[in-house]
């Protein structure tokens, strides 16, 4: 249907997901499992070691002056973190709070270092600078300071300093240890909830299993993808390592498809917006780009071509041109996500391109009350 874009790093990590899942086919694939299943206890040994080292007081954690909320996962992959984290500090504002957003900076100037991508006035930096996701956070929470670094611990010093938030919200920190938090939730695909079971690098868990026990609260999300008898599976499994922690489920609902030039002016609502049976190119760099591609499925558009580039890729105008091309070929549009549109060479795209961005957010379909309770208990509210 579509023509795939790998790089050399990409190429190499789908092949070691599809021998971890599919199992060996021949002997070398046997040699390697043997392997990958040897850094996979050096790597538990590692792991258990730090979290034990900061649990028993060995190494000291960072407090702040703050209510720290930290959202993470307990695999590695696409649980859909950042809409998540638009909801929370979306719903920790309308509570009266004061929230500052920390995110890692993944692949980006900023993650080994410190810098401020939105001033909660104006997105600062680019993605180049600061990653794609700590830049759509900065754009879709206007009036929300979001800081760009791997060190929770200097990032949000900088927040406190500059900012004086009531709420840290750390993005991508359930195994980030040397922070105290004080509510921790993690997200579950209900997809793909805990891979092959394996740890690193022989599977995709961060850690073992057991640290699910130390979630304060659970969401499933990607809920409406999975049978309700998988989901079902989830929750014994979830209860099974964590009696209390409350359990919600999310979807991820596609909220409008708007032009380029729109979005990137802010303008969703009212704006001009595609109808169903359109035929599209779909465009994405995701670690998931099947998903995407699903949802405007549901959405009724006809997929002509797709367009898949390595996680985290920077588009360049060659990118867009043979993108455009594509489209031209087969009297489509180009439709893309706001994680994709963030990083494209802006000037380059004029008001008549036939190129859309689709808006994903979070939908909470159970437990939201359960949710919002949580979080007023933690802030005090």
């Amino acid at each position: 249907m579509g023509m795939r874009y790998m790089s050399f790093r990409e190429n190499i990590t789908r092949r070691f997901l599809k021998l971890t899942k599919e199992g060996p086919q021949n002997k070398l694939d046997e040699i390697v499992l043997r392997v990958l299943e040897g850094l996979e206890a050096v790597y538990e040994k590692g792991v258990t070691r730090r979290y034990n080292a900061y649990a028993s007081g060995a190494k000291k954690r960072t407090e702040f002056e703050a209510v720290v909320i930290s959202l993470g996962n307990i695999t590695v992959g696409g649980t859909g973190k950042t809409p998540m984290a638009v909801y929370l500090a979306k719903e920790i504002r309308q509570m009266g709070y004061t929230v500052a957003a920390l995110s890692r900076g993944y692949r980006s100037e900023s993650e080994h270092g410190c810098a401020v991508v939105s001033d909660g006035h104006a997105v600062l930096l680019s993605p180049a600078q600061a990653g794609d996701e700590a830049v759509l956070l900065a754009r879709s929470l206007p009036g929300i300071p979001v800081i760009a670094g791997k060190k929770r611990s200097v990032t949000g010093q900088r927040a406190m300093d500059e900012f004086r938030p009531d709420v840290l919200l750390l993005d991508d920190a359930f195994q980030h240890w040397q922070i105290k938090r004080d509510l921790d939730i993690v997200l579950i695909n209900a997809c793909d909830p805990v891979g092959n079971g394996h740890l690193l690098p022989r599977g995709t868990l961060r850690e073992p299993l057991d640290g699910l026990e130390r979630a304060d609260l659970f969401v499933v999300t990607k809920a409406d993808r999975a049978d309700r008898d998988e989901v079902e599976k989830i929750y014994s499994l979830l209860r099974y390592y964590n009696e209390s922690a409350p359990i919600a489920e999310a979807n991820h609902q596609a909220k409008w498809c708007v032009p380029f030039v729109d979005w990137q002016a802010g303008h969703t609502d009212g704006a001009a917006s595609l109808d169903e049976d359109t035929a599209v190119v779909a465009l994405s760099a995701l670690g998931n780009p099947e998903s995407f591609e699903e949802t405007l499925r549901d959405l009724g558009f006809d997929i002509v071509h797709a367009v898949r580039f390595d996680d985290h890729h920077s588009y360049t105008e060659e990118d867009l041109r043979e993108a455009a091309a594509f489209a031209a070929a087969k009297h489509a549009v180009i439709v893309t996500t706001e994680k994709d549109a963030v990083k494209f060479p802006a000037d380059t795209i004029k008001n008549e391109d036939p190129v859309f961005v689709m808006g994903i957010e979070i939908e909470m379909t159970a437990g939201e009350e359960e949710v919002k309770r949580v979080l007023k208990r933690v802030l005090g509210g």
